[in-house]
């Protein structure tokens, strides 16, 4: 049986600009919703952290 539960990042650039995004998502279960969220919160604000955005 394959777990639904999985994240996906997936690297964007715009034709137009060049500008780059990453864009993650994450399919996780409802009752874990919320430790997820703080669990990416955290991680981005380390990013932002780390590249002085």
């Amino acid at each position: 049986m394959m777990n639904p539960y999985f994240f996906e990042i997936e690297i964007i650039q715009d034709e137009l600009t060049n500008d780059v995004a990453l864009s993650v998502t994450d399919y996780v279960k409802e009752d874990n919703l919320d430790d997820r969220k703080l669990i990416w919160n955290n991680s981005i604000g380390y990013l932002q952290r780390v590249i002085g955005a």
